[in-house]
Parts: C-alpha cells; structure tokens; sequence
C-alpha cells in the first residue's frame, strides 16, 4: 500500500524546468517598459460646473413649485371638506392641483439627474434622485409654513405692487374655492336664537338653521353640513374654526362680490367649482 506522502508527490505536478537566464531576461523585459506616473487631478473625473448649478437651480424651482402646491391647497378650503370624514374624499379632488404637482415632479427628476451627471456628488443615482425629492417635498412645505406666501398675498391683493405670475397665481389661484351644495362656511352675522345668517368667503348670505346643542356668537365662524330646504340651509353637523387658521379664506371677499372687478386687469376673477356632490 502506497504511503500517503507517495499519493501527494503524485498528485502534485511537476515544476518546470525554466531556462538559467529567466530571471534576466525577465528584468530586461520590465526595464524595456516605459512605466509613467498619472497625475492625480487627472486621475479624477473632473466636475460638470454647469450641470451642477442647473441642477441646484432646477430644484430651488422645485421647492418654490412645492410651496405654491401647499399654499394653493391650504387656501382653496379642500382641506376643511375632510373635517367631516371621508364621505367628501371625492370631493377634495378636483381642488388639487396636479397642473403643479405634475411639473414639480418632472423638474426635480431632471434637477435630479443634472446634479448626477455632473459627478459633483458621490452617491449614487437613486441616492441623489430621493434625496432631491425629500428637499423638494419637506423644503417647499417648510418654505410655505414661513407664511411668506401670506405676506405676498397681502402685498398683490390690496394692489400694492404688481408681479408679472406671482400676481396672477395669488390673485387666481391662491384663494377659497370650494362651493359644495352639503358644506358650507361662514362667519356669523346675526342669529335670532333659532336661525342663523353667516357670509362665507364669497361673500354669499345664508340662512341656516343649527342642530340641536350647538351655540355660535356673532363673529364666530364655523362650518357645517346638511341639506339645503328652499331658502334654508339645514345643519346636521357643524364645527367652530380657529379664526386664526381660517380668516384667510375672507381675504378675497371684497374681489369675489357678484360683479366684482379686478381694477387693473379689468376682469372679472374665475371661479372653480366642484363638480362632485355629496
């Protein structure tokens, strides 16, 4: 029987013979080779300046278009449909703006893929594109919490200064919309114990009749659902607003009035409507 120490030297293979000279005539090969060192600033990629900075721009467009989307759905009243359940999820649709949210997404995909591109960042593509994402989203809500959005709308609507599209979004855009024949908001005017006359931020009068527990006060203003009965507005839930929250939405009311005028633009203002019902 073969040893195991036999089993190895055979299985093992042979090492060539090499020629004496091999070693020499391996060093006369390398030294024949013209070895040359690479700069380091070459060795790296070098940095696209201008996609960079057209990447930087188109996202602060972003943000900016993420504000407006947030101050748009804060202003037009959709918001204030929900306070009641989920029975007017439909009817909160046609107040969102998608003719923004459909652009904001488009700019920062490309704000996202120029910054990419410029290999100024050393992440990866789908590091960079949600990153961009996140700035844009938390950025233009954080931009709109600012209430700078406000302040504009103040300076355009008493006529201070005119701004070519700022002026026009806040005047057109930035505004209380929502008419729904089951939900309805007003400030109180006068109340004789068992009806109530509130003015919403169209400036429309109604008469409504409260549900039985519920107290308001002139100046209060609430909002409630029901059914309209002739000239009567028959509550079946409502709620007091924080004046400070939703005082907003009367900002406009002098420029809605029927027949109301833009001084300037000489026109009157459009209004949209929802085209679902409760």
């Amino acid at each position: 029987m073969k040893k195991l120490e036999d089993i190895l030297k055979a299985a093992k293979p042979a090492v060539p013979d090499l020629p004496l000279d091999f070693s020499e005539r391996v060093m006369s090969e390398i030294e024949n080779i013209d070895l040359g060192t690479v700069p380091m600033n070459a060795a790296r990629q070098s940095v696209n300046w201008k996609q960079l900075a057209g990447g930087i721009l188109l996202l602060v467009l972003a943000l900016a278009i993420v504000n407006n989307i947030v101050f748009e759905v804060q202003m037009n009243g959709s918001m204030e449909l929900l306070y009641f359940g989920t029975q007017f999820l439909k009817d909160v649709f046609p107040y969102i703006p998608f003719d923004l949210i459909f652009p904001a997404i488009i700019v920062t995909g490309i704000a996202s893929w120029l910054m990419w591109n410029s290999k100024a960042l050393k992440r990866g593509v789908a590091g960079i594109i949600i990153g961009s994402y996140l700035t844009a989203a938390f950025g233009g809500a954080a931009l709109a919490a600012t209430g700078i959005n406000q302040k504009i709308q103040a300076v355009i609507i008493k006529e201070k200064r005119e701004l070519p599209l700022v002026s026009w979004f806040f005047k057109e855009r930035a505004r209380y919309f929502i008419e729904h024949p089951n939900f309805k908001m007003g400030q109180v005017q006068m109340s004789d114990g068992q009806f109530v006359w509130i003015v919403d931020p169209h400036g429309h009068k109604s008469k409504i009749e409260l549900p039985t527990g519920m107290r308001v006060q002139k100046g209060q203003i609430i909002s409630i659902t029901g059914v309209r009965s002739g000239d009567l507005f028959r509550v079946s839930a409502g709620r007091h607003c924080n004046p400070g929250r939703v005082g907003r939405y009367f900002h406009h009311m002098p420029m809605m009035q029927p027949g109301a005028e833009n001084e300037k633009g000489g026109h009157r203002m459009m209004q949209r409507k929802s085209c679902c019902t409760f």
